[in-house]
């Protein structure tokens, strides 16, 4: 149990779905390894967005942030992100990548194979899935805040 779980609970009572978001980031401790299975969720969520947001999809599996990927996708599923997943997978299956946990090193060289293979192509295919996950967006965030409260009423 993490010191702040009474106040999320309350909070997760009240508040919108991005102020329990918030909530959740702000209070996480600095270190990954200390993270609960929630605040690890919130986390992955979180970086998937902000870094396709910041540039496209290529860019958080290009990062240390795709790292994740392996506890991203079960987690998807579990709370019915099903879409967001999809375009998840997709790009792993173009990196030939969906049986095997690839790091960053390997991810970076099979993209930049795949840029040098046929750029525009490339960049036609990660916009597109970029797009596919900006407009998952909302309904992603609305299923981990369902999560969110959900794992926080069961341990109040």
């Amino acid at each position: 149990m993490w010191p702040f779980r009474k106040d999320l609970t309350s909070l997760a009572k009240s508040a919108s779905d991005k102020e329990l978001i918030k909530a959740i980031r702000d209070q996480s401790p600095a270190r990954l390894e200390q993270f609960t299975e929630l605040q690890r969720h919130v986390h992955m969520v979180w970086w998937l967005e902000a870094e396709s947001d910041n540039g496209t999809l290529e860019q958080y599996f290009s990062n240390t942030t795709g790292n994740d990927y392996p506890l991203l996708l079960p987690f998807l599923d579990r709370i019915g992100a099903r879409e967001t997943a999809e375009v998840v997978r997709r790009f792993l299956q173009k990196l030939d990548a969906t049986d095997a946990f690839l790091d960053r090193p390997e991810r970076n060289r099979r993209i930049q194979a795949l840029r040098d293979q046929d750029e525009p192509a490339w960049e036609h295919f990660v916009r597109n899935l970029t797009n596919q996950l900006d407009a998952t967006s909302a309904k992603l965030w609305q299923a981990t805040a369902a999560h969110a409260r959900e794992t926080l009423s069961k341990d109040s």
